[in-house]
């Protein structure tokens, strides 16, 4: 009994240092003299009004992280075919580690070449996105926030009409639960 406990604490212990570790690699790859190798992924919707409540933040973010030689990628899943592979790479990786079918959306991908680094899925976690690179990459604060006035109840009950899906169960939506073609 005594062994078990142990082990189970040991484990424990283990996995903390485990992800404080990857944590701290995080944070010291992302600060600014490695911005540059970043790549942010951004599949949204000109039609998603979560999409449309996010665009403020997105626009002032893109426009600092340009600044910074980050690679910023809008990616319109309406025009999917004209994406390059390495967006099509991405996407099908956030579709294996979210186990669906489809992009959330909108969805925000802090991409090293190689491997995810952060992935920020839904309209509240836009302003965090905003938050991250502020705090590890040296940006300006971003000044804009969401637009969720633009929110009207009547557009979230068409689109779930139209896609034969149960009205929502909220109508300030996190994040897109469906696919938007």
């Amino acid at each position: 009994m005594k062994k078990r406990f142990f082990a189970e604490i040991a484990l424990i212990l283990v996995l903390a240092v485990s992800n404080l570790g990857l944590a701290i690699y995080v944070q010291r790859y992302v600060q600014k003299e490695n911005i540059a190798q970043l790549q942010l992924f951004f599949f949204y919707s000109p039609e998603c009004p979560n999409c449309k409540a996010s665009k403020p933040i997105m626009v002032e973010l893109m426009k600092e992280l340009v600044k910074k030689h980050v690679t910023v990628r809008p990616l319109n899943v309406l025009e999917e075919v004209t994406w390059d592979l390495p967006s099509r790479l991405v996407a099908q990786k956030v579709q294996r580690a979210l186990g669906v079918d489809f992009i959330p959306l909108p969805t925000a991908v802090v991409w090293k070449p190689g491997r995810f680094l952060y992935t920020f899925v839904g309209r509240d976690s836009i302003p965090k996105l905003a938050d991250f690179f502020v705090k590890n990459a040296g940006i300006g604060n971003i000044t804009a926030k969401l637009d969720i006035q633009n929110m009207p109840k009547e557009e979230c009950l068409a689109c779930h009409k139209e896609r034969k899906l149960p009205p929502p169960s909220t109508y300030n939506c996190t994040y897109c639960c469906h696919k938007t073609k």
